[in-house]
């Protein structure tokens, strides 16, 4: 098992944002307090009784020592997963309004090739859309199309890619094992500390906790409420 130093759990929380819960929660030891090998972040935007679509959703890991090299996903009915039990089995699909939504996830890598600053080293929701039969916006393919070509025209007519966003109605909830590059342990602030951006809402905030939790703490909710709307609270640094 890798000797993780001091490491703190990053809780990321934004108020009544449209109605929605943007959350990050990680944790380096598991729901009986052991530790684990590698720290895991669970990112949740939950927009399923939200007033207007998450535009921009960008989530921001900050690494106290070590580099990343990978994040591996890991499933809910996964029970190495800290947060095992806090949701049902993963559905990697999900149909609303007659539009079917492949849930997945991006990663703009913090690198020359990146010049978007405002992503550079972030996570963020990604879906693969395709119009359903019953969908106004549906376009029925031509007759005598074969099989391939068929799929090709929907993929070109009637499929869609959403990035950085959390259409109404939906709850995108990933959790992601962290791994170090050539197998370096990978340390998080010893208070840790996260973004979360969106077109709505910008939230930074620390939390010292090391454990998987699902919710805020009542004085982490105290804590944002006196800190006020719309304020972004200054990176501390590392140091």
């Amino acid at each position: 098992m890798k000797t993780i130093a001091t490491i703190a759990t990053i809780l990321l929380f934004a108020v009544a944002v449209t109605a929605a819960d943007v959350v990050m929660d990680a944790a380096i030891v598991d729901r009986d307090g052991a530790a684990l090998n590698d720290p895991h972040v669970r990112l949740t935007a939950d927009n399923s009784t939200g007033l207007q679509d998450l535009t921009n959703v960008r989530f921001k890991i900050e690494i106290h020592s070590g580099v990343l090299g990978n994040a591996y996903l890991v499933t809910w009915d996964d029970p190495a997963n800290p947060w095992y039990g806090a949701r049902a089995k993963q559905q990697w699909a999900v149909t609303q309004d007659y539009i079917e939504y492949r849930i997945g996830r991006v990663y703009y890598p913090d690198n020359v090739y990146n010049r978007d600053l405002d992503r550079a080293g972030c996570w963020a929701p990604a879906f693969s859309c395709e119009y359903l039969p019953e969908n106004p916006n549906y376009q029925t393919p031509p007759d005598g199309l074969s099989e391939m070509d068929l799929e090709m025209w929907h993929w070109e007519h009637n499929h869609f890619e959403l990035f950085d966003t959390v259409p109404v109605g939906l709850n995108w909830d990933m959790v992601l094992r962290l791994e170090g590059w050539l197998g370096q342990d990978i340390e998080i602030f010893s208070v840790a500390e996260g973004e979360m951006k969106t077109d709505q809402q910008n939230w930074t905030l620390t939390d010292p906790d090391t454990s998987p939790q699902t919710v805020p703490e009542p004085a982490t909710v105290a804590m944002l409420i006196v800190g006020g709307a719309g304020i972004i609270l200054k990176r501390r640094s590392a140091g």
